[in-house]
């Protein structure tokens, strides 16, 4: 079995895909965990925390960033 953060090892396209069932970010946004399907990959759970972005202090905008996942199916090999 796989243990630990295997973020490095999905594509992209899935990690971003389940971006879009994560509620709007902000500033009272805690961290988010989905369960992702990523084909042959096999299923991931992936947890997202919000993060702050301001130039100077100016307009703050707040966006999920995956931070870690992990593998929910012990029996597939992650390529």
């Amino acid at each position: 079995m796989i243990k630990g953060n295997v973020l490095a090892k999905i594509p992209g396209q899935y990690i971003v895909g389940a971006m879009s069932q994560l509620p709007s970010c902000g500033p009272d946004s805690t961290f988010q965990q989905l369960d992702v399907d990523a084909a042959i990959w096999g299923r991931f759970r992936i947890t997202y925390t919000p993060f702050k972005q301001s130039l100077r202090g100016w307009d703050p905008r707040w966006f999920w960033i995956a931070k870690r996942a992990e593998p929910l199916e012990a029996d597939k090999p992650v390529n």
